[in-house]
């Protein structure tokens, strides 16, 4: 495959070998450089997801592909064996565009399938549009104002949720009943963010409406954990934690990442909610092209872990108990108040922590601390990682670094 400085193209590539099997045709299986609609100078493919195309009972796939340029394109595959002219045989995946539309000069960023609906957003403007087998085109069914472009569009819960640029992420409802062929908000964010992903955290197969958590990085460093009020229409988001990262998110992934004899074999411990329904893990790729990774925790796990980062940001350079940690009035300094709000430890903190081996001495001042990591760890789980050890000062100290241990594991 050759491609110009500045054309589009898509490429379907073996993970294995890294061979292109890449076999771009018109519709009529004549080979061609690129597929109706791409190879165009200086344009610039802006997403590209697969729709599962579902009416009478039948269901086609396809992949569409969104432009700066205003394109909307609908593309079919086919597997296909080719003779070379040796006479060996190999696998290629033959692809052209079925269906092709030109919306405005407007740059459509995102797009989602539903069924028979496909959603796009070209500017700020959100279009539902059908497609019809029968006459071969997109039929219009509804427009929508966005505040902001949107950037990522996705259904989840039977609605539509989109990430826009400067409004954070709104959901619509586009099946309400007695409103055919209209979208109404349903829920939004507390806040106007800048935001620029997000991925949803928990195990959603639940039966509950805990979950999941709605995990957004904005603009800046900034991360917010929310929770949306399904059930609760026009209701806006609740916020589970916030935090900050060193670099700015540029997307959020989930993976099973870990090497295959690293890999968790048992169940979740020391209070650790699994992000995903399978086990998966969530890491943000960052502008910088750092990587971070996100774990979900219990409320008992969260004290542990927040008494520890308190403890190891503060060290031991302020002999004031009261500044420190005061467990005698059962209240907490200002600054461990707010990261509780914040609900984020840092796992950076808590792995130098680990490295040097320092609760020994970040617990040896006599002011109580010692005693608060006692009883937080008691709180974990019901207490069953601490019922046998009869107050035993040491083995705290040891379950406190197993559980860093646990938590800071590597992912990648």
């Amino acid at each position: 495959m050759k491609v110009g400085p500045g054309q589009t193209t898509i490429a379907f590539v073996d993970p294995d070998t890294g061979e292109n099997l890449s076999m771009p045709t018109d519709k009529d299986s004549n080979p061609l450089p690129f597929i109706n609609g791409l190879g165009l100078l200086d344009d610039r493919i802006h997403d590209m997801f697969e729709w599962l195309y579902v009416k009478e009972g039948k269901t086609w796939l396809f992949i569409v592909i969104t432009t700066r340029d205003g394109q909307l394109l609908i593309i079919t595959t086919q597997r296909v064996e080719v003779e070379d002219a040796d006479g060996r045989v190999s696998e290629k995946i033959r692809h052209w565009t079925r269906y092709k539309k030109k919306v405005a000069d407007q740059a459509i960023y995102a797009g989602v399938g539903d069924g028979a609906d496909l959603f796009f957003c070209a500017g700020n403007i959100l279009h539902w549009e059908a497609l019809d087998l029968v006459e071969k085109k997109l039929k219009p069914k509804k427009t929508f104002a966005l505040p902001s472009p949107a950037t990522s569009l996705r259904i989840v819960n039977d609605q539509l949720c989109a990430l826009t640029t400067n409004h954070s992420l709104l959901v619509l409802n586009h099946k309400a009943e007695g409103r055919h062929d209209e979208m109404t908000f349903a829920h939004s964010d507390v806040g106007s963010r800048k935001a620029s992903h997000y991925i949803e955290m928990g195990n959603s197969c639940e039966e509950t409406p805990a979950w999941p958590i709605t995990l957004i990085s904005e603009q800046t460093h900034d991360f917010v954990g929310v929770w949306v009020p399904w059930k609760e229409p026009e209701k806006e988001f609740r916020i589970v934690f916030k935090g900050r990262l060193p670099a700015g998110v540029r997307r959020l992934r989930r993976g099973h990442v870990r090497p295959a004899w690293m890999a968790p074999n048992n169940m979740p411990r020391y209070g650790h909610i699994p992000s995903t329904v399978d086990a998966a893990d969530v890491l943000a790729i960052c502008m910088d092209g750092s990587l971070h990774h996100f774990t979900l925790l219990s409320p008992e796990a969260l004290v542990v872990l927040e008494l520890i980062q308190k403890l190891a940001v503060q060290g031991r350079s302020d002999d004031s108990p009261t500044a420190r940690l005061s467990h005698a009035n059962g209240t907490e300094p200002p600054a461990m108040a707010k990261a509780r709000r914040h609900g984020h430890v840092d796992g950076n903190v808590l792995q130098r922590c680990l490295d040097k081996r320092a609760l020994e001495a970040l617990l040896s001042a006599g002011d109580g601390a010692d005693v608060l990591l006692r009883d937080a760890l008691e709180n974990l789980e019901g207490g069953r990682w601490t019922a046998s050890f009869g107050g035993q000062r040491e083995k705290y100290v040891d379950l406190a670094y197993e559980i860093l241990e646990y938590f800071l594991a590597p992912v990648f």
